[in-house]
């Protein structure tokens, strides 16, 4: 899947993306990235749980935004999914679907 662009809803004059890759450990320790759409962005310690995992990100593009692993380009997460489109718990990247029955 290549970059779907979506309109701009927050008034930045940025454009939100739906990117479908895998999350992997950055280079520098705590940094977290996204490989999708032959780009390397960053997504911020907070979804390092979620590495060597297919998903689909939906974020904003920072590309002035300086940050300490200085790897691909900063991404402002707005959501994360499934391939097939279930939400994951950013706290321990759990599908909804994953929890059924518990």
């Amino acid at each position: 899947m290549d970059v779907e662009h979506r309109a701009d809803r927050s008034g930045s004059g940025r454009r939100e993306a739906v990117l479908a890759g895998r999350v992997e450990s950055g280079v520098e320790h705590g940094s977290v990235v996204l490989r999708a759409a032959g780009r390397t962005w960053q997504l911020g310690p907070r979804w390092g749980h979620l590495a060597g995992r297919d998903v689909v990100v939906r974020g904003t593009p920072v590309p002035d935004l300086l940050t300490t692993a200085q790897q691909g380009m900063p991404l402002t997460v707005a959501a994360v999914t499934t391939p097939d489109g279930d939400p994951l718990d950013p706290l321990d990247g759990t599908a909804a679907g994953d929890r059924r029955g518990v």
